[in-house]
């Protein structure tokens, strides 16, 4: 018959150090989990606030694309100097640059000389 049958099981050294070694691996296993977890976090939080400032200044954009369309508006420029807003300046006659010579060529080409902007400027 079976003499071991009532025996109790006896834990050797060789069998408790190797459990001893499975739970250390299993626990730096576990923790290696928990900090790769944590950094996605914090990773992913990062990522959050990144795309909420690049939504934020696509808004700014968007705002200022309107503003400088309305600034550029030609309807909207007439309507400031109706209302004086605007004020314009008439431009002096010796501000105004004159070409001289002739314009046009029987080859298409252009040809000018342009004089000087007013006395203080001289051609050499």
């Amino acid at each position: 018959m079976n003499s071991r049958k009532h025996q109790k099981a006896v834990v050797t050294g060789g069998s408790f150090l190797g459990l001893v070694a499975l739970v250390v691996v299993a626990l730096g296993f576990g923790i290696v989990h928990v900090h790769f977890v944590h950094e996605q976090n914090r990773i992913g939080t990062q990522i959050r606030k990144v795309e909420d400032e690049i939504r934020k200044l696509n808004y700014q954009n968007k705002d200022l694309e309107s503003e400088i369309a309305n600034l550029s508006n030609r309807d909207v420029l007439a309507k400031k100097v109706g209302t004086g807003v605007i004020d314009l300046q008439p431009i002096a006659d010796s501000a105004v640059r004159r070409l001289r010579g002739t314009l046009g060529s029987a080859e298409g080409q252009t040809v000018a000389s342009i004089g000087p902007l007013n006395s203080l400027q001289t051609t050499r």
